[in-house]
């Protein structure tokens, strides 16, 4: 079941974002072909998995100060949202990346928006609207 969901994952952001892959690189080559994923590894606090030339890496720290290609920042419904870590990101960020926020959000969207990095060491910003009901989250994914 867990390849079928990141499928189709990859499948809607790619559909969402059409362009978006030509900034995605993976850290190290990856023999791997769209759609397909390998097993979740941890080492050294840090988890991570390839879903095709993505590699995806979840650790713990200040997301604020990570290089990477994108950071994913859980929002609200105008994508306005500054408590918590969706707070230190916008602040981080800087103003330039909230009022990308707030016409990118005003704007009829999929509920998900890509900013700029602004102030931030990344290609792209890609911000969700945050879901807590498992229906929500399920029809999203």
């Amino acid at each position: 079941k867990d390849a079928q969901t990141i499928q189709e994952f990859i499948k809607e952001f790619m559909q969402k974002f059409p362009n978006a892959s030509g900034g995605l690189v993976s850290k190290s080559p990856s023999q791997s072909t769209a759609g397909s994923f390998s097993k979740v590894v941890s080492t050294s606090g840090m988890q991570e998995a390839k879903m095709g030339n993505v590699t995806v890496q979840v650790s713990s720290g200040d997301i604020t100060k990570e290089t990477t290609d994108v950071i994913v920042n859980s929002s609200n419904e105008d994508f306005s949202l500054k408590s918590g870590v969706s707070k230190a990101i916008l602040d981080a960020a800087g103003a330039a990346v909230e009022v990308e926020c707030q016409n990118l959000g005003s704007q009829t969207n999929p509920g998900m928006i890509m900013t700029q990095p602004g102030n931030l060491k990344c290609k792209k910003i890609l911000h969700l609207v945050g879901q807590t009901d498992p229906v929500k989250i399920n029809r999203v994914v």
